[in-house]
């Protein structure tokens, strides 16, 4: 069983970044649009203390000041060719995409809309088509633990 398929039980525990160039980032109106490639890498963390802690199946929230976020890898298309980015956030926004993977599975590019900001902000998220996931077929991807810093060098890769 693949972690999408375990997306519900994941998100009934729970009840009601990093900075770089490798991260998605939206502004109020911004949107982006790509493919999620591979499962997503849920984990919980504190803004606060600007702490990263494993996200256990079944585990209840660490702490009142711990939120629950997950990474997956987004490919986008950059000047003709294919690059992959690191999408993260919540689980609201998991459970829309958890909804679109029962339904009509992930292999299709999305578009995702930025409403707002701050507490009051809301993604919409739109298909816009399915697409041949074996054109990602040995794409390099990103390490979505935050928890580990291990960069991979493009030339050889072997971690450094």
């Amino acid at each position: 069983m693949t972690t999408w398929n375990k997306i519900g039980d994941v998100l009934k525990t729970l009840g009601g970044g990093e900075g770089s160039n490798k991260f998605i980032k939206f502004e109020d109106g911004g949107s982006v649009e790509g493919i999620i490639i591979g499962d997503p890498f849920e984990f919980w963390y504190s803004f606060n203390r600007k702490e990263y802690l494993p996200y256990v199946e079944g585990q209840k929230k660490p702490g009142k000041d711990f939120t629950f976020r997950f990474r997956v890898n987004f490919a986008i298309e950059d000047n003709g060719s294919w690059k992959v980015l690191i999408l993260e956030q919540g689980s609201k926004m998991l459970n829309t995409l958890n909804n679109i993977q029962e339904e009509d599975g992930l292999d299709m590019k999305l578009k995702i809309k930025r409403k707002g900001t701050g507490l009051d902000t809301e993604y919409i998220i739109i298909g816009k088509g399915k697409v041949d996931m074996k054109i990602f077929d040995g794409l390099p991807l990103n390490n979505l633990d935050p928890m580990t810093k291990t960069e991979v060098d493009e030339d050889d890769g072997i971690p450094f």
